[in-house]
């Protein structure tokens, strides 16, 4: 199990209160689906197709992120331009997206705790996965980079929490890249990173 914890020997227990949950990698496996539309837009654009591990590489990363690594020789406007067309493919290869480890777990976690998404991807596309595995209800609050900087800042987090009426040790995040260690550390929330142990998802779910 791996795990990031701002606490040595914390465990979750009867204190926390709201379970800050990514999407990408974590909800939902998304991989198939990135790597299609990376390839389908760079084709449009008449640009060699990425290669698969440049792409894994920056999952979990901005679109920006991606268009500045994987071209960063197209002007400025040829780069919105892609950005905008990756904004509509993102919503093209949805039905590409497949459960996640944690997805089946999401109605048992809104009986016990507040339940909020924290993503870097957009608003739009987030809430359409969400609802095309019936999970939308059970969330709180969906928090996107559109309008916060982007993990691995923290800004989300520490916005979940505002809402929310609690401190960093009454949340736990769990997530499944580097960004989100990072995040979860820099905002002093207890992060636990996929694949989840037994121990772990007993804890969660005991």
């Amino acid at each position: 199990m791996k795990q990031v914890r701002t606490r040595k020997s914390e465990k979750v227990n009867k204190t926390i209160k709201a379970l800050i949950i990514d999407l990408d990698g974590t909800l939902v496996d998304s991989t198939d689906s990135v790597i299609q539309m990376y390839n389908t837009v760079f084709a449009d654009f008449g640009l060699e197709q990425p290669h698969e591990n440049k792409v894994r590489a920056l999952f979990g990363r901005t679109t920006r992120e991606f268009i500045n690594t994987l071209a960063p020789e197209l002007p400025d406007d040829r780069k919105k331009a892609m950005f905008n067309a990756l904004r509509t493919a993102t919503i093209e290869v949805v039905p590409l997206i497949k459960k996640g480890e944690l997805c089946g777990h999401i109605p048992k976690f809104a009986e016990k705790y507040k339940l909020a998404v924290v993503t870097n991807r957009g608003e739009n596309s987030t809430n359409i996965i969400l609802e095309k595995f019936d999970i939308r209800k059970y969330f709180d609050l969906v928090v996107s980079a559109v309008l916060h900087e982007p993990k691995p800042s923290p800004d989300m987090l520490f916005y979940v929490l505002k809402q929310f009426g609690i401190s960093p040790e009454e949340a736990v995040f769990l997530g499944d890249r580097d960004v989100d260690a990072m995040a979860g550390a820099r905002a002093g929330v207890r992060t636990l990173l996929v694949p989840l142990g037994k121990k772990a998802m007993d804890e969660l779910l005991g």
